[in-house]
């Protein structure tokens, strides 16, 4: 497990940081943490389960961010999160909760396979879309709540 309580500065998680750590199960960020960017492929593959962004100010998830994580069930965006960006959780098989916090509207991208065979209503996350966002027409291929 990580936690990144104390690191209230951390503002970037970069590329490939935690890429196949497949005994990381739990990343656990401060509330008011100024981490506002997720690299590409940081968590790729890993063993996380939970992921909470709640108390972030990220605003984009790079490209293939949480991609194969498998054991990923549930996720929290931050209300201010803008871009989803490309194969951010493809494969994340078991993603069955996934909320926005807040109340406001700001998902201006969701790329192609973002959400690529999740388990989870895709309404609760189009609804936080922003006007005119643009979430391309496979973002939620093969997602289903089973």
């Amino acid at each position: 497990n990580v936690t990144f309580g104390e690191a209230k500065a951390l503002t970037t998680i970069g590329d490939n940081a935690f890429e196949g750590c497949i005994s990381l199960q739990h990343v656990e960020f401060a509330t008011g943490s100024a981490l506002y960017y997720i690299g590409k492929e940081a968590f790729m593959e890993s063993g996380v389960s939970v992921v909470d962004l709640a108390g972030t100010k990220v605003t984009e998830i790079g490209f293939s961010a949480f991609e194969g994580c498998v054991s990923l069930a549930e996720l929290t965006l931050p209300e201010k999160i803008k871009f989803i960006n490309i194969n951010a959780f493809y494969g994340c098989t078991n993603l069955s909760n996934v909320k926005v916090s807040g109340n406001e509207n700001n998902i201006t991208f969701i790329g192609s396979n973002a959400f690529y065979n999740c388990k989870f209503d895709r309404s609760d996350i189009e609804a936080r879309a922003a006007e005119g966002a643009t979430i391309e027409s496979d973002a939620f291929l093969n997602c289903a709540k089973a």
